[in-house]
């Protein structure tokens, strides 16, 4: 490894740890987080069980003893992994430079897509992605090499994927290490017809091709979802052809969403970052960036480039899609699992743009930089907002453990004085508090949850999509009204209290 390459992965560090630092120090429980701590890892094998991913069960079973923040804190070198050992993949393909390859893995890095990996719930995808990536990583470590003396790694990637297919939308993306072994089976066979290259390519590596179909059967045949989650992640020909139709309407939704959460961050603290980090930069860019392009870079290279980052980025979408049908649209925006995939294309197609303007490197580089700086700007903001909603989740806590009488079918109207700061207080969110509180359950409903979309009562249809705040309450009995005063936390308040409660205890509890 050069000192050019060393001096890039201390940068791509810098740059995650700017952008993610703070998931090491938020704590709380949100969404289905404390379903798993309350009921405990054999409720959690169960309805793991019951969906058809019992192994992402163990997963979660291997951190939910660590405190909220520790296990965010392995989430957090998870995800710094992924992005260096995509820096390390994309440094293996001889059309990109290594100075694109650094750009690209830096704006994935800070891509504003899945916020939730803060929860508990989603730690298994964050798992089996890191698996996948590392035998992707594997693969670009045995080509051109002896069959012998590889053999070992090549089991070793191929055992990894087969782990990695616990998360099925990854099934998908064994695609793009189709792309890449045929790229060289194309460039070590030039001279030989189309026909001839393909069958090379299923010749060497067969393996490669069936695993992942026959993981596909082998699941579909033995491991089904049953009872509750009955036909859960089922790949029909129906759900095929909503997935072709709704797809790219997801991918222009999810680009949406991500250019918003950009524009949102724009305000004077990013200004002021984002203006001193690019004047650094003019001034000492070849610290970066003086680094030789491996081929020439053509106008039919930089197409090339944008129409694979593309590829990546629906990719990442389509497979979600597929599974959830029309339903997958709600949810392919910023903070859920849904699009946790596309930050590798979002990532390479933003480079891959500047690169097509005409202008020096130099000042291509800063539209990279920009988005770098904006999508840390979000990161930082969104775990705030999660720290705050858990504050929040704390009061609500504390109102009703003060409630007297609270039994029997008596139910309670809780008016928060403001809405939630982000998605995470759900109507599960705190009815688990209430459980933990009371031991009691589906004996609140919820007003200004800013997400709340069912649970009101035991009679909803999942579809209808209605809000608390427009909900008729005249036909149910209500027998009291809850006033809950949860005022906003300014950043740096939160970050005080955050702090007491880590490292000043006695302070906080006084």
């Amino acid at each position: 490894m050069g000192s050019t390459n060393r001096k890039m992965i201390a940068w791509l560090v810098i740059i995650y740890y700017a952008t993610h630092l703070l998931i090491c120090v938020i704590s709380g429980q949100w969404w289905d987080d404390w379903c798993y701590w309350v009921n405990g890892a054999e409720c959690l094998k169960e309805t793991y069980l019951e969906s058809g991913i019992p192994l992402q069960a163990y997963n979660i079973i291997s951190v939910m003893w660590i405190p909220n923040w520790g296990y965010r804190s392995v989430v957090f070198f998870e995800f710094l992994l992924i992005g260096l050992l995509f820096f390390f993949i994309l440094c293996s393909l001889d059309f990109i430079s290594e100075e694109d390859a650094f750009w690209m893995a830096a704006v994935a890095m800070s891509v504003p897509v899945n916020d939730a990996r803060v929860l508990l719930n989603c730690y298994g995808y964050s798992l089996t992605l890191l698996i996948f990536v590392v035998a992707f990583y594997i693969v670009t470590r045995i080509i051109g090499k002896s069959v012998r003396r590889m053999r070992a790694l090549r089991i070793l990637s191929l055992l990894c994927l087969l782990y990695s297919y616990t998360t099925e939308s990854l099934l998908v993306f064994t695609g793009l290490i189709w792309l890449y072994l045929f790229y060289h089976i194309l460039k070590s066979n030039v001279k030989c017809k189309l026909v001839h290259k393909a069958c090379v390519f299923l010749k060497s590596y067969w393996d490669y091709v069936v695993l992942p179909f026959a993981f596909f059967i082998v699941k579909r045949i033995f491991i089904k979802p049953y009872g509750r989650y009955a036909g859960y992640n089922n790949v029909t020909v129906k759900s095929l052809i909503k997935g072709m139709i709704f797809s790219p309407i997801a991918t222009i939704k999810t680009g949406t969403y991500m250019m918003h959460s950009y524009l949102l961050q724009i305000g004077i603290a990013s200004t002021i970052v984002l203006l001193g980090v690019l004047i650094i930069y003019l001034f000492f860019e070849h610290k970066i960036d003086d680094v030789g392009t491996k081929t020439k870079s053509s106008i039919k290279i930089k197409i090339r480039i944008f129409g694979i980052s593309f590829f990546i980025y629906y990719t990442g979408l389509f497979a979600y899609v597929v599974v959830r049908g029309g339903s997958a649209l709600s949810t392919t925006g910023v903070g859920g699992r849904d699009a946790m995939l596309t930050g590798f294309g979002i990532g390479m197609l933003i480079v891959a743009f500047s690169r097509l303007l005409p202008a020096p490197k130099k000042i291509q580089n800063l539209i990279p930089i920009i988005f770098i700086v904006l999508g840390s700007f979000h990161f930082n903001d969104w775990y705030l907002n999660y720290q705050e909603d858990w504050y929040h989740q704390l009061e609500f806590a504390n109102a009703i453990e003060n409630i007297d009488n609270f039994d029997g079918d008596k139910t309670i109207l809780c008016d928060f004085s403001t809405a939630s700061p982000n998605g995470s207080t759900r109507f599960y969110s705190l009815s688990g508090m209430s459980y933990i509180v009371t031991g009691k359950m589906n004996k609140f409903f919820f007003s200004r949850v800013s997400d709340l979309r069912y649970g009101i009562s035991s009679n909803y249809d999942f579809n209808d999509g209605y809000n608390v705040n427009n909900y008729n309450f005249s036909d149910m009995t209500i027998n009291g009204v809850l006033l809950i005063d949860n005022a906003p936390i300014s950043n740096t308040r939160l970050l005080q209290i955050r702090f007491d409660e880590l490292f000043k205890p006695e302070i906080f509890k006084q």
